[in-house]
């Protein structure tokens, strides 16, 4: 089954300030979509309210063309890895794996983790930890897949073998990422987004990022 989610007619403000005016956008299974924009833009506000976790003066969230609330609430249908780390900091990095899948642990992920299995989260580097959070949403059973930053402080290499699992997540998943590494998104998704001066805009190329001002 074909899933489609919409988020439209978004309007935020803080202190006064508009950050999202009248902004839509819509994504379907098996899609990847990349939203840019500088620090302070609104991107991870955007992201939140679609997730559910932050209100908004208006907003309407349609899953299929039926009006939701709270996403997050629904089961199975939308999972964020945000720029904070959730995963708890006493608990062991295999033991993190064990509780995120219901049978075996994929054995890609043994090995792409295998230095660190039995360090605990705490004692993990900052690009470490992201790597292991962004893995565990990837893999997770929602519908829609939420990524900030995910290439944040992470090596070429990986970011790399990161690239090449979200484009097979996507065969059943549809995947929203916002990250700064502007290059690595536009290599991977199938429609882009430029947010700036509290409005949505598509782009198709790099080269409207320059002329747009996001880009020097």
């Amino acid at each position: 089954m074909e899933y489609h989610l919409q988020i439209d007619s978004v309007m935020k403000s803080f202190n006064e300030k508009t950050i999202l005016s009248d902004v839509f956008f819509e994504i379907k299974s098996n899609e990847i979509i990349g939203i840019h924009g500088r620090n302070g833009s609104g991107k991870t506000t955007l992201l939140r309210i679609l997730y559910g976790i932050e209100s908004a003066q208006n907003c309407f969230i349609k899953l299929n063309n039926k009006p939701i609330v709270k996403p997050y609430k629904i089961k199975n249908l939308i999972a964020f890895s945000s720029q904070e780390c959730f995963l708890p900091k006493s608990t062991y990095v295999l033991k993190i794996l064990k509780l995120s899948f219901t049978g075996e642990i994929p054995e890609h992920l043994l090995q792409l983790f295998k230095d660190i299995l039995y360090s605990s989260i705490e004692d993990l580097s900052g690009g470490e930890r992201k790597l292991l959070q962004t893995y565990i949403i990837l893999h997770s059973d929602a519908k829609f897949i939420i990524l900030d930053e995910p290439f944040s402080k992470i090596s070429p290499l990986l970011t790399e073998e990161l690239k090449n699992t979200i484009i097979q997540q996507s065969a059943n998943k549809a995947i929203i990422l916002c990250d700064h590494n502007y290059r690595d998104v536009l290599d991977i998704t199938d429609r882009n987004y430029l947010l700036k001066n509290a409005t949505l805009r598509m782009i198709k190329t790099s080269d409207e990022l320059i002329n747009h001002g996001y880009l020097l």
